[in-house]
C-alpha cells in the first residue's frame, strides 16, 4: 500500500532542488530502484530482480532468434499460448478441374469467393498448435509441430516439413519433407506449397497457394486478420 506514495516526496525534492520542472509528463525514467531503498528498508520490503526468459513459442523454436525479427503483427498471431483466435476476412480460389476439386474437398479447403469472414482459432498444448480454419463457415484444420529445424504441419494422413525464411515484411514457407501415413516421399511427387506471411497497414496478412503436379492449383487463400479483443 505504500509503493505508490513513495514516489510523490522523491519527486518533490528534486523539483525543490531545481532537477525537474513541475508540470505534467510522463514519470518513466525519473527515478531509479535505488532511490527508493531507504523507504524499502523503513517498512521492511524486499526486492529482487528476475531476469524472465522469452516465451517457448513454437515458432520461436523453430526460427531462434529471426523470429524475434520478425513485424509485430506477424509476431503476435504466433505468440500461440493455451487458447486464442484473430478474425478477419479472405479470398479463396479453388482450383477449377475436377481431380483439384475432389482433393481440395477430400482436404476440407474451402470453395471459392471473395471478401469472406474468416475466423482462426489456434490452440498450444504441449508445444504442438492445432489451427482451425473457419473462412465464411466452411472449417478446414492442421496441426503444427517442430521438426529439428522445420516447421511440420499436418493434415491426415500427409505431413509436410517447412523451413521458415524471415523476409522484409514478414516470413515465407518452403517444403522440404513430405510424408505420407509416417512414410516419407520424393519431394517430386509432393504438393507445390507457396506461401508466405506479411504486415502490411499494421495488419497480419497472408496469401498461400496450394498445388499439385500435373493437376495445379488446388487452392489460393490469402487475407488479412486481426487479434480478438
Amino acid at each position: 500500500m505504500w509503493i505508490p506514495a513513495f514516489a510523490a516526496p522523491l519527486l518533490a525534492n528534486r523539483i525543490l532542488k531545481g532537477e525537474l520542472h513541475s508540470g505534467a509528463r510522463s514519470s518513466s525514467g525519473l527515478l531509479q530502484l535505488e532511490q527508493f531503498e531507504p523507504y524499502f528498508d523503513r517498512y521492511e520490503i524486499n526486492t529482487e530482480i528476475v531476469d524472465i526468459p522469452k516465451p517457448d513459442y513454437l515458432y520461436r523454436r523453430v526460427m531462434r532468434q529471426e523470429f524475434d525479427r520478425l513485424p509485430p503483427t506477424v509476431q503476435h498471431a504466433h505468440q500461440v499460448s493455451g487458447d486464442q483466435g484473430m478474425t478477419g476476412t479472405t479470398e479463396v480460389v479453388r482450383g477449377s478441374n475436377a481431380i483439384a476439386i475432389l482433393v481440395s474437398k477430400l482436404f476440407g479447403f474451402p470453395s471459392s469467393g471473395t471478401n469472406r469472414p474468416a475466423h482462426v482459432h489456434m490452440r498450444e498444448e504441449n508445444g504442438v498448435e492445432t489451427w482451425v480454419r473457419d473462412f465464411g463457415g466452411q472449417r478446414f484444420a492442421s496441426r503444427l509441430s517442430q521438426m529439428d529445424d522445420l516447421l511440420a504441419e499436418q493434415f491426415v494422413p500427409f505431413q509436410f516439413a517447412m523451413e521458415l525464411r524471415r523476409t522484409e515484411d514478414g516470413l515465407s514457407m518452403h517444403i522440404r519433407k513430405a510424408y505420407c501415413f509416417g512414410i516419407r516421399f520424393p519431394l517430386a511427387l509432393a504438393p507445390k506449397i507457396e506461401a508466405r506471411e506479411y504486415e502490411a497497414e499494421n495488419k497480419f496478412h497472408f496469401d498461400v497457394e496450394i498445388g499439385l503436379p500435373l493437376v495445379g492449383r488446388l487452392t489460393l487463400y490469402k487475407g488479412n486478420l486481426r487479434p480478438l479483443s
